[in-house]
């Protein structure tokens, strides 16, 4: 029986190779243009599993700033140039009984601040003002835990959330206004895991909001806003109070499948007009929705559309069990996720040339625990997972034949301790000071 395991996984392996290369996205033998190596790696004192971590993708000028959430905890780390994490600043909600299962960097129009929004099992997303180190808005609506949460990247002022009350909610922070609740007849049958916005060139203020949910109920639904941005445009100047703003309440998606994943969906990302997801089937899986039109004189589709087009499995071994996610970065050239042995399966996508654009396996002795969501900074050339435990590995990716600039003091510490243990440097984070 394991042999047969391992032959299927190779199997898929090979085909997730041969598909990719229809699109461009090439697999060629086993080596890269360079490799990533583990620089530092932080355990967190409270030892609970960490189960988001992300970039700060939108606060200019922060492009290095990354948290973590675990436990009732929000962390704020430093990525350094030398390899290095430096602990910034640390949050701990008031309730031990809180557990947070997602950020999203965000920010408010007129507002230059850095924001994170957090939430988790009280079904509250806080949006912690990370310059003014407090809590800037608390947004209630959810009838149960928060799964997911994710910024629209061209309005990072629009957020939206997944709900285990089987509803998505598009909020608007500035007003603090839950623009629209995404549930009903078409809607999720159970708790919802994981979403994100699709990125077009059309300013969303003035156009269609889309994004792709995964839910308990292994079906992928696409959903849009089309037929209600007049509510969308209302929530940027209104003035009334939360209770009074007309939520929109919309029931039927663009899009809605079981027959991509035969179980959970734990994690749904856009490539361009291509759909990354991912179940338990240890792969990811990048594949074509097939959207209707609305019919003349309409502004949705009646029915949501179901057939779509599989292009490629992205076999990932180990990966058997659910809310493991993986990451695309900004550049949307690399493609990383994690597994429940501590492993990292890295692609390049759309490499040139062609040959480097080979798989690669990141392991080592000191990462043996799950991998519940990798992070890639906007090139690509770090690489995070965030842990079961409190553990947090930083990778950096180091090109073949790339000159390499004098070690400082800490850093020939760090090479002499790994080349005797091959353990790296540990930073133990105590968040309760």
């Amino acid at each position: 029986m394991p042999y047969r395991k391992k032959s299927n996984w190779r199997r898929k392996l090979k085909d997730a190779r041969a598909a990719a290369d229809t699109l461009g996205v090439s697999h060629a033998g086993a080596t890269w243009s360079g490799r990533y190596h583990l620089t530092c790696k932080v355990q967190e004192d409270h030892a609970q599993n960490l189960y988001s971590v992300q970039f700060n993708d939108v606060t200019a000028g922060c492009e290095n700033v990354f948290a973590t959430v675990g436990a009732n905890r929000a962390t704020i780390y430093r990525a350094e140039p030398n390899g290095d994490v430096k602990l910034v600043q640390a949050y701990v909600d008031a309730s031990e009984d809180e557990a947070f299962f997602a950020c999203a960097w965000c920010k408010a129009s007129g507002v230059s601040d850095a924001l994170l929004a957090i939430a988790g099992v009280s079904g509250i997303v806080r949006v912690i003002n990370v310059t003014t180190e407090g809590v800037w808005k608390d947004i209630r609506g959810h009838g149960n835990s928060v799964n997911d949460v994710c910024a629209h990247p061209l309005a990072p002022h629009l957020l939206i959330s997944a709900s285990k009350d089987e509803s998505v909610r598009l909020w608007n922070i500035n007003a603090g206004v839950c623009v629209a609740v995404f549930a009903g007849a078409w809607g999720h049958r159970n708790e919802v895991l994981t979403l994100h916005f699709k990125t077009t060139d059309a300013d969303p203020m003035n156009g269609d909001i889309v994004f792709a949910s995964g839910a308990m109920d292994n079906v992928i639904k696409v959903w849009s806003i089309a037929g209600y941005e007049d509510v969308v445009q209302k929530a940027e100047t209104w003035t009334d109070g939360v209770a009074a703003f007309p939520t929109a309440r919309i029931q039927t998606p663009c899009f809605s499948s079981f027959r991509v994943h035969k179980n959970y969906v734990d994690c749904v990302r856009w490539f361009g007009d291509l759909i990354m997801s991912k179940s338990v089937e240890q792969s990811v899986t990048l594949w074509h929705p097939e959207i209707p039109k609305p019919r003349p004189g309409e502004t949705r589709p009646v029915k949501p559309g179901e057939s779509f087009r599989k292009v490629a499995d992205y076999a990932v071994k180990n990966a058997d069990i659910w809310f493991v996610r993986f990451s695309i970065n900004a550049a949307a050239d690399t493609l990383l996720c994690g597994n429940r042995t501590g492993d990292l399966f890295a692609w390049k996508l759309r490499a040139s040339p062609p040959s480097a654009g080979a798989i690669g396996q990141l392991s080592h002795k000191a990462c043996k625990t799950c991998v519940r969501q990798t992070a890639l900074s906007v090139d690509g050339s770090i690489a995070l997972a965030a842990c079961d435990g409190g553990g947090l590995f930083r990778w950096d990716f180091v090109e073949h034949g790339a000159g390499s600039a004098p070690l400082e003091a800490g850093q020939k510490k760090r090479k002499k301790e790994e080349s005797e243990d091959g353990d790296g440097d540990v930073v133990v984070v105590d968040v309760t000071k």
